[in-house]
């Protein structure tokens, strides 16, 4: 037995009694939550006897379902070789063992991992999770350490470890036990310089809504959690305020249905709540701006049951509310007549004559503005046909000061000839637009008392609707010059006078 002599030599030659040291080496802060550093490692040193034993743990701070490994590593701090019987690593609580790796020279030949790297089963217990190693199997194989006088065969063990995914967040203790050959069981449990810790798994959250919504209509509000495996509630808020409850995700995912109920800017976020196992985040803001619904609109139209080819009608849509913004288009037949007429106080009037005899189908289409919608009225039909070979011609003609003030009340009038009656209406019109209702004809004259809001030039026209015996008819426009008051421009009449037939003289 040259061999087993030689090594108890060896052995026991080390085997001196004294103090154990301890030493401590920490890369990288340790904090809850400490970021990059988190991932560093940390690692602490012990001497008993000859032997110095150093355990490594990356990273000291992990989290839920990482990687962690521990590295063992032992040498002498003299020339005598030393052997090992059995190692345990302990783990911090809730690290699950994956593999062992390393270098380990067996017997004084340093028979690098032969037979084995260790023998039987790294074995992880179901108690304190505690890894077993041991090297007493095969015959004069234990675990070489060297003496400072060999080649460098310090052995090295990795232990792989997994974070369990229902790890609690908080402080751990690790440690190791070692046996020289020779000697008594060695145990430092646990390694108080080695403070390592589980942190909650880091989340992102990302929300998402529409740009634009509406008060009163519901939109969806969407928030994303990274890692999808994330347990926990999604709070969504409005300008810091919480809307609704709080909402369960599952699969990286938390939606609900939401109705604003006041205009203008709203900053949506989504705040994750994680459970023990995983740190809350809060979504960057999402700002959707919300207006007010279209208001609906009806549309009614006025026209005469019959006309004269030749001779002027007044086509009136009346729109409400009176306070929708936009224009009207009047139809013959699905086709335009003339250009939109913009809405002024819930009415639209347009001149119109009829070139050709027959049924016309006329429609008033509105044209909204924002924040309301269009509307189209029913069909009202016009029987149009020749004027009688009888009927007498008229001539209009419109009377209005050459000058007038914005605000200040001025007499337009309108004088009618052709007929000893003159059955009918006359219509003032501004441009083009109406200026108030049609006016009855006393003794072939109508006067109306008007006020001009825009400085500036002005056409004044009146147009004659004829009546039965008699033909229309469209006065000369006559030029009135508005100023502000204190004399100041403007812009000028409402439009041109392009969409008005004119009749008579």
């Amino acid at each position: 037995m040259p061999v087993v002599r030689s090594i108890t030599r060896r052995v026991a030659s080390a085997v001196v009694a004294g103090a154990m040291t301890v030493s401590v080496a920490a890369v990288g802060q340790v904090l809850w939550g400490a970021g990059a550093a988190a991932a560093a490692p940390i690692s602490q040193t012990v001497t008993t006897s000859n032997i110095v034993a150093t355990k490594k743990v990356e990273p000291a701070v992990a989290h839920p379902g990482e990687t962690v490994t521990t590295t063992i590593t032992f040498k002498t701090n003299g020339g005598v070789d030393r052997y090992l019987e059995y190692l345990v690593d302990y783990p911090p609580a809730g690290y699950v063992l994956q593999n062992v790796t390393g270098n380990v020279w067996r017997s004084a030949f340093g028979n690098l991992n032969n037979p084995s790297l260790y023998d039987g089963a790294a074995v992880q217990s179901s108690t304190d999770g505690a890894v077993s190693l041991k090297w007493t199997d095969a015959s004069v194989a234990l675990a070489l350490i060297p003496g400072n006088g060999l080649l460098n065969k310090t052995p090295e063990l990795t232990f792989t470890y997994k974070v369990a995914d229902d790890a609690q967040p908080g402080p751990r203790s690790t440690g190791m036990s070692f046996k020289p050959y020779a000697d008594s069981r060695q145990d430092f449990n646990p390694m108080t310089g080695l403070a390592v810790q589980v942190d909650p798994r880091a989340t992102t959250t990302e929300v998402s809504a529409p740009a634009t919504a509406v008060t009163g209509t519901p939109v969806t509000l969407s928030a994303t959690v990274t890692p999808s495996s994330a347990s926990g509630t999604v709070q969504f808020r409005d300008n810091g305020n919480a809307i609704g409850a709080p909402v369960q995700v599952s699969g990286g995912f938390a939606t609900m249905s939401h109705t604003f109920a006041a205009t203008g800017s709203h900053s949506i976020t989504a705040v994750f709540t994680g459970t023990a196992t995983f740190a809350s985040s809060t979504s960057e803001q999402r700002i959707v701006a919300v207006t007010a619904p279209d208001v609906a609109t009806t549309t009614t139209l006025t026209v005469p049951t019959d006309a004269k080819t030749g001779t002027s009608v007044q086509l009136t849509a009346s729109v409400a509310p009176s306070g929708a913004s936009g224009a009207v288009q009047f139809r013959d037949n699905g086709a335009d007549i003339g250009a939109p007429v913009p809405v002024s106080g819930g009415v639209a009037s347009l001149q119109h004559t009829f070139t050709t005899t027959g049924t016309h189908n006329i429609v008033a289409v509105f044209n909204a503005g924002s924040g309301f919608v269009g509307s189209t009225s029913p069909v009202r039909t016009v029987l149009v046909t020749e004027p009688a070979p009888g009927d007498i011609s008229s001539s209009t003609t419109v009377t209005a000061p050459a000058n007038a003030t914005v605000g200040q009340q001025v007499q337009l009038s309108a004088q009618v000839s052709g007929a000893a009656t003159l059955p009918g209406t006359v219509q003032f019109y501004d441009g083009n637009t109406a200026i108030g209702t049609p006016l009855q004809l006393v003794g072939g004259a109508a006067t109306l008392t008007y006020t001009f809001t825009t400085a500036g030039t002005h056409e004044v026209v009146a147009v004659y609707s004829g009546g039965s015996g008699v033909t229309g008819s469209s006065s000369v426009p006559q030029v009135v010059q508005v100023t502000n008051q204190g004399g100041g421009p403007g812009t000028g009449s409402a439009g041109s006078l392009g969409g008005i037939p004119l009749f008579g003289s």
